[in-house]
């Protein structure tokens, strides 16, 4: 009997798992996807009292940063932007402050903020030398640059 509820947990716990994994994009399709793509710096990050509906439990981040460069899209450096998150979600991505990122960003419908696409996927946080981290390990800014640019022609 231990031995079902022991392999009964696993189960469970794999099947739950499972289902909060992200499905990966290609970066030519994580750059179709995202209306803004930008080099970004943290300012603020606000617990806000908003939450998805039905899912009270949750709470959103409104997180303010700064643009440092824009590669795709309609901001420019030195604009500020809103980018709302999710709290305590495995997949969402928490921006730290005072952090720098590279993100893809999409328009929030009803809202004057933006949304990460395809959650932590879109969010790369940026080190000191400039190289990408999280789900951008191994991309370059000529690869970025490369897959905007062949969007243009398309």
């Amino acid at each position: 009997m231990k031995k079902i509820l022991i392999l009964m947990f696993v189960l469970v716990n794999f099947a739950v798992g499972a289902y909060s994994m992200i499905d990966t994009l290609s970066l030519e399709d994580l750059v179709k996807d995202a209306e803004i793509i930008a080099l970004i710096k943290v300012e603020l990050v606000e617990r806000t009292n908003r939450s998805p509906e039905g899912f009270d439990e949750l709470k959103f981040l409104a997180t303010k940063v700064k643009i440092i460069e824009a590669y795709k899209g309609k901001a420019k450096a030195d604009e500020n932007l809103i980018i709302s998150t999710l709290s305590g979600i495995e997949d969402s991505p928490e921006l730290a402050y005072a952090n720098k990122y590279l993100v893809f960003l999409k328009k929030v419908e009803g809202r004057d903020e933006y949304q990460v696409c395809n959650d932590i996927q879109g969010c790369w946080e940026v080190d000191a030398s400039g190289v990408y981290g999280g789900m951008g390990t191994g991309t370059t800014l000529e690869m970025l640059k490369s897959s905007i640019e062949a969007k243009k022609i398309k």
